[in-house]
């Protein structure tokens, strides 16, 4: 499942303990800049759900490099890929790179392809598991009838790209599986176009009916994220559902800074922006 390579690894492997000190030390030296309302918060406080999110991150970070990856279930009523950097191949319109914040690291650049293709080799197996045949011999039709949908909230350019790359023979998804959205209600009663993280799990529509089973898909750093947005925005989740993070490996380049990013986000979540809970939301990992 996905692109990911290797085999077991460690927490120990992923970081060394001066690794993890420097990550903790940058978070708390930019964070303390970048959210002043963290004077007034007890610095234990700040410490536990630092170490908290970072444990996270390194036990996605494993089960995402693993081979194979962690088991999918026919169960599955829905995936979510929230948009991330880079875009799906600048072979398709509009034939560049996204322009999105991630632009000046290098690193950053395939995330969104890798999510997107996890998601579809997802919506295979769950299909193939369904039909009882092997998810390599799951034609698109079959995706079509009896695969679960995508679900992808995005912003104007990357429902345009998608678009054009749904419109692709060689894409194995059907467009009827892959349900996309540029815009979700604001709090005057009008609507407001996506542009970040906060917004796509604010607003996040889901399709009617049952939905015993959710398959979250991206990089360990960014779903550790979502997890505590959810934690606070978790009215479109149904109480009985099993939610199911399906983690993509960071990238190697961004092995010591995206975690940093990533914590500094939720900490600004939970102190400053109030799209965070303090707690994430409860998953199930495998």
């Amino acid at each position: 499942m996905g692109e990911q390579e290797n085999g077991d690894i460690s927490k120990e492997a992923l970081y060394n303990p001066g690794e993890l000190e420097t990550i903790k030390s940058n978070i708390k030296t930019q964070s303390a800049k970048e959210v002043p309302q963290l004077a007034a918060v007890e610095e234990d406080k700040v410490d536990a759900i630092v170490d908290n999110a970072l444990g996270m991150i390194m036990g996605f970070e494993e089960i995402a490099r693993k081979k194979p990856h962690q088991p999918v279930y026919p169960d599955t009523d829905a995936i979510i890929i929230f948009a991330g950097p880079g875009a799906y191949s600048t072979k398709v319109h509009p034939f560049e790179d996204k322009p999105d914040r991630y632009q000046h690291l290098p690193w950053s650049r395939g995330m969104e392809r890798y999510r997107i293709r996890a998601a579809a080799a997802i919506a295979r197996e769950v299909t193939g598991q369904r039909l009882g045949k092997p998810s390599f011999e799951v034609s698109k039709e079959e995706i079509s009838e009896n695969g679960p949908p995508i679900i992808y909230p995005v912003n104007n350019w990357e429902a345009d790209h998608i678009k054009h790359v749904l419109a692709e023979s060689t894409t194995v998804i059907p467009e009827n599986k892959f349900l996309y959205y540029t815009e979700i209600p604001d709090k005057n009663g009008g609507t407001r176009v996506i542009d970040n993280t906060a917004d796509q799990v604010e607003g996040l529509q889901l399709p009617a009916g049952e939905l015993r089973r959710i398959v979250i898909v991206s990089q360990s750093a960014h779903l550790a994220r979502i997890l505590y947005m959810l934690g606070k925005f978790n009215q479109s989740i149904p109480p009985d559902t099993v939610l199911q993070p399906y983690p993509l490996r960071i990238p190697e380049g961004g092995k010591l800074i995206y975690p940093e990013m990533e914590i500094r986000g939720i900490l600004a979540g939970i102190f400053k922006l109030d799209t965070a809970s303090t707690s994430p939301y409860p998953f199930q990992s495998e």
